[in-house]
């Protein structure tokens, strides 16, 4: 059995990976926050490559304090991933800066669509529209994965086109309780005249 989400194997080491981590800190047990980041970078790189990390930035003497540490030294072993941020960063965070959990939705898209191509294409309509963005360029990104085009789907039309129903007369609201016969016996009264006062005025 895994723990949410983590393969068999990944599971098995995660334990070593939050032990590993506590122990570079000097045994500061991990709050709720860092323990999602823990598993989650778990999850996208491995458990070995976290625990090969965590060995770097300790063997280069860096006090390990935080888990964004272990993700930015991954940032930089993901050539695909510094390409992304860079592009992010250059057309998209001057008008919406990453948060840590837009960073946690890159990371997991840049595993979900690996062309950079895909990317710049992405990000560049996201641009153009003016929806600078990380939800119109994962939208964009996943409208492609879908129908394989760049162009939005075509709005359907509510009306007919040049086929319009007739409108049919709407009944009158009230109607007269005298038949047509009556009527125009009363019209040629008036035009002699005369006018027979209906009995039910009396």
């Amino acid at each position: 059995m895994t723990e949410g989400g983590l393969s068999a194997s990944d599971a098995a080491l995660f334990g070593s990976v939050v032990y590993t981590f506590q122990a570079n800190r000097g045994g500061v047990p991990l709050t709720q926050t860092e323990y999602v980041e823990l598993h989650r970078l778990v999850e996208l790189f491995g458990a070995e490559k976290v625990l090969k990390i965590m060995a770097e930035i300790s063997a280069a003497g860096t006090p390990l304090l935080r888990v964004s540490q272990v993700s930015a030294f991954a940032d930089m072993e993901d050539p695909l991933l510094q390409q992304i941020m860079a592009l992010y960063a250059q057309e998209i965070e001057p008008h919406q800066r990453i948060s840590p959990k837009g960073r946690e939705i890159l990371l997991a898209l840049s595993k979900e669509f690996p062309d950079i191509e895909l990317w710049r294409e992405a990000i560049a309509r996201a641009v153009k529209s003016n929806r600078r963005r990380l939800l119109t360029v994962e939208k964009i990104l996943r409208q492609h994965q879908q129908t394989g085009s760049w162009d939005p789907p075509a709005k359907t039309r509510k009306r007919e086109d040049g086929r319009t129903k007739e409108h049919q007369r709407r009944p009158a609201s009230r109607e007269t309780k005298y038949d047509e016969e009556t009527l125009r016996r009363t019209r040629e009264q008036e035009s002699a005249g005369e006018w027979e006062r209906p009995a039910d005025l009396f």
